[in-house]
C-alpha cells in the first residue's frame, strides 16, 4: 500500500512539472520575441568562455615553460 502511495505521489509531481513546462513555453511563444534572442546571447557566452579558456592556458603554459 506504501509503494502504491508513493507511485500515486511520483505521478501526481510528474505531473505538476510536466504542466508548469508547458506553461511556461506557451506563454514565451504568446509573448513577443526579445530584442537579444536567447540563443544569439548563449553563443556569444559560449565564445567569451573559450576565448578566456584559451588565455588561460596559454599564460599557464608561457609560466611553466619559464620556470
Amino acid at each position: 500500500m506504501k509503494k502504491l502511495i508513493l507511485l500515486i505521489c511520483m505521478l501526481l509531481f510528474m505531473l505538476v512539472v510536466i504542466s508548469t513546462a508547458y506553461a511556461d513555453w506557451l506563454s514565451t511563444k504568446i509573448s513577443t520575441s526579445p530584442v537579444l534572442p536567447e540563443y544569439a546571447a548563449l553563443i556569444g557566452l559560449g565564445t567569451l568562455m573559450i576565448a578566456l579558456g584559451a588565455y588561460g592556458r596559454r599564460s599557464i603554459s608561457e609560466k611553466t615553460s619559464h620556470d
